[in-house]
């Protein structure tokens, strides 16, 4: 924590949520999508998007991201991805990023830079955690290449085979 960012503790309670799933969850309530900002010196949760937000103009989540990581404000993305391996079939990860685009101020890349790690500290059991910073990294082709396994679909897009 070398930036002195807290992290609240609601933060931790969603992880766990979205790290542990239950039979008897309601796939449509599951949180898919979570947001995360540095708000008066503690990382808090902005925006939760559970599946049954990702409906209509909003069901690619692709663009979801888009919309959600502005091009000056800096953000933290916990993001559960589903994706299709052709060996074994459908998966679920959870892909932790950091948002912090090139035309965000320098004061405030900094801070989500030195904070990030609060975040990792906490997020056990995360496989990807990523560095973003600019629209064209928020797609499935550049997530499918940075997860680096052999994904033929991510969230129903088809990906190129990679040799």
């Amino acid at each position: 924590m070398a930036s002195g960012v807290e992290v609240e503790d609601q933060v931790k309670d969603l992880f766990n949520e979205m790290k542990v799933h239950k039979n008897n969850d309601d796939d449509q309530k599951r949180p898919r999508v979570v947001v995360f900002d540095i708000d008066d010196g503690k990382i808090r949760v902005k925006e939760i998007l559970r599946q049954e937000d990702l409906k209509g103009d909003d069901e690619d989540v692709f663009k979801v991201l888009k919309t959600r990581c502005g091009e000056k404000c800096c953000c933290y993305v916990l993001y559960d991805c589903h994706y299709e391996l052709k060996e074994t079939g459908k998966r679920e990860d959870l892909i932790f990023f950091s948002w912090t685009p090139s035309n965000a101020g320098i004061r405030q890349n900094m801070v989500y830079a030195s904070s990030r790690e609060a975040l990792k500290k906490i997020f056990t059991g995360v496989k990807h955690f990523l560095e973003l910073h600019e629209t064209c990294e928020l797609s499935a082709d550049h997530l499918a290449s940075e997860m680096g396994k052999d994904i033929c679909s991510m969230e129903g897009h088809e990906q190129q085979r990679r040799h």
